[in-house]
């Protein structure tokens, strides 16, 4: 089989299993009825635990030779490697808070109270921190970072030849989905405000993973924004 079309296959196929986990294993635990929206905040965390390390298998799985390739031109040089790491995920950061700014001025701008700033997404995350912040470290800064780049950025990448193409289309997907499906109350006009943010980050990881062509890269970059952001929100709350 032409390994373009094997490409297509293997991307649809984690993005299907991406849109639909949560829906599946929601139906499934009702067959227990165990209802996950009646959860305690402890068990909705080991709940999206166990969703994050099924794509995270799922991910290795799939793209298993690449990231084994991958992991192999890291470890050529890894001093070099955690170094570039550490100076692409500085100027993440700059470029991160510039535009986590310019959204905020811009909410502001159009009226909206200023807590609109603040995505339904990254409130959850905060309540989930406090009720288990371990486990939410273990979930978010190492398990979706591993199949979020594997889908968004190695997935897509093999699918898109186009450099411009690849990085904003990839960009702008990563990017929406941490936005849409909007939570009641929030209006298209200021979800789509939200997601610049995250938009501008995808967009970024994207041409990381580009110009490095090691996922591992990207993987790295992201896995620090993670992990000091949820660092910073345990020591906050």
């Amino acid at each position: 089989m032409n390994k373009r079309i094997v490409d297509i296959i293997k991307l649809s196929i984690t993005l299907v299993i991406f849109l639909s986990i949560s829906t599946v294993s929601k139906y499934i635990l009702l067959i227990f009825n165990i209802d996950i929206n009646n959860l305690t905040p402890k068990m909705s965390v080991l709940y999206q635990f166990v969703v994050s390390f099924i794509m995270f298998m799922v991910l290795l799985f799939i793209y298993f030779d690449s990231f084994k390739k991958d992991l192999f031109d890291f470890k050529k040089d890894v001093n070099k490697s955690i170094s570039n790491i550490i100076k692409l995920f500085l100027i993440f950061m700059i470029v991160k808070y510039i535009i986590s700014f310019i959204s905020a001025f811009i909410i502001i701008i159009l009226g909206y109270d200023t807590n609109s700033a603040v995505s339904f997404n990254q409130k959850i995350l905060e309540k989930y921190i406090k009720a288990a912040p371990i486990l939410m470290l273990i979930s978010g800064s190492v398990l979706a970072p591993f199949y979020e780049e594997g889908i968004f950025r190695l997935g897509i990448k093999k699918v898109l030849d186009n450099k411009w193409v690849f990085i904003i289309i990839s960009g702008t997907i990563f990017g929406l989905m941490h936005i849409f499906p909007l939570d009641d109350g929030v209006t298209f006009t200021l979800g789509l405000i939200q997601s610049i943010s995250y938009v501008t980050m995808g967009i970024f990881l994207s041409y990381i993973y580009y110009k490095s062509d090691n996922i591992y890269t990207s993987i790295g970059v992201h896995f620090l924004n993670n992990f000091l952001s949820m660092l910073v929100m345990i020591n906050m709350l």
